[in-house]
């Protein structure tokens, strides 16, 4: 009951989440593991993650690799958060992804079924954008 009724209030105020705190709701959420659309929890992560796709430039790194794990942990599918992470995390200079970065985007994109390009998946060009970031610094993951 707790966790609907602050789910229910911050659905209504999304919008003034600074980037971490949206971030931080969202995985939370998604810890949860009862996020059905029948509580407030489903929407609440899925409205999270509509607002997060539209802000997407405000998050580093870690935040959205943390979201694309909520989204693939959740099977919530929400196209335009996951093209935006995507295309932010894999394409932009500006982003210094880490290793544990990498881990979590490869992982959500490879539990999403972004890693098969033989079956055509035209996000896959994303996924080995990511194989090649960490082919070039094997060296900086623990293994």
């Amino acid at each position: 009951v707790v966790l609907s009724s602050l789910a229910a209030e911050s659905r209504r105020k999304l919008s003034k989440f600074k980037a971490q705190e949206l971030s931080s709701l969202i995985w939370s959420f998604a810890r949860s593991q009862d996020v059905s659309p029948s509580n407030q929890l489903g929407p609440t992560l899925r409205a999270g993650l509509l607002e997060a796709a539209q802000r997407i430039d405000e998050f580093t790194a870690s935040e959205l690799g943390t979201m694309a794990w909520a989204v693939a942990a959740t099977s919530l599918g929400v196209p335009s958060f996951l093209k935006a992470v995507a295309v932010q995390s894999v394409q932009s200079t500006a982003l210094q992804l880490s290793p544990r970065s990498i881990s979590l985007l490869a992982w959500s994109l490879a539990t999403l079924g972004w890693e098969n390009a033989s079956a055509g998946c035209p996000e896959s060009r994303y996924f080995s954008r990511l194989v090649k970031e960490a082919s070039g610094r094997l060296g900086e993951f623990q293994l």
